[in-house]
């Protein structure tokens, strides 16, 4: 009986331990999307600057990149939103 109980003790430590480490990878994750969020919308601004600037003479790749940026905006911010309630589930079952 003393075996089991101290069997069961180190396997909740190790599940607790786990969650933590899970816990700080979605954190760190998390972050990680919002750093490249913030990096891509400042490359967007400037494109977008250079097209105002140039209007119809601005370079076809300039605006295919615009629209790339956009896309992958719109993905990371998918992720991000998708982390959090994650996150938020996880802080609530601590």
């Amino acid at each position: 009986m003393q075996q089991e109980l101290e069997y069961l003790k180190a396997v909740q430590s190790e599940m607790d331990s786990d969650f933590g480490a899970f816990r700080k990878h979605v954190k760190s994750r998390a972050d990680h999307i919002r750093q490249l969020i913030i990096a891509y919308s400042r490359r967007q601004q400037l494109l977008e600057l250079q097209h105002a600037q140039r209007g119809n003479l601005t370079d076809p790749s300039v605006l295919m990149e615009i629209q790339d940026i956009r896309t992958e905006l719109e993905k990371l911010r998918r992720d991000l939103v998708e982390i959090e309630i994650k996150s938020d589930y996880l802080k609530k079952n601590k």
